[in-house]
């Protein structure tokens, strides 16, 4: 089982905040709640298991519960700070 932190950085006024992995980001305007799962661009799917820390485990295609909602992840250049296409 594969577990990894998260580093959340803020949005300002109307931006949306960035849930970042490195080298993965998760663009959403909510908060991301235990329970949520996000896949990553190379396909893997990780649960949020703490609040705080944020703190992930990575979860078998098969063990994900039909109908959940998964959120998608980018790729985030850690060192500029960007997203990349």
């Amino acid at each position: 089982m594969e577990v990894f932190t998260m580093t959340v950085i803020f949005g300002i006024a109307g931006i949306p905040n960035y849930f970042t992995t490195d080298p993965a980001v998760v663009p959403d305007s909510r908060h991301l709640a235990e329970g949520d799962y996000v896949r990553l661009p190379d396909g893997r799917v990780y649960k949020l298991v703490s609040d705080y820390p944020t703190k992930f485990t990575s979860v078998p295609e098969e063990e994900i519960p039909s109908g959940v909602e998964i959120l998608r992840a980018r790729e985030y250049d850690s060192v500029s700070g960007r997203l990349l296409k």
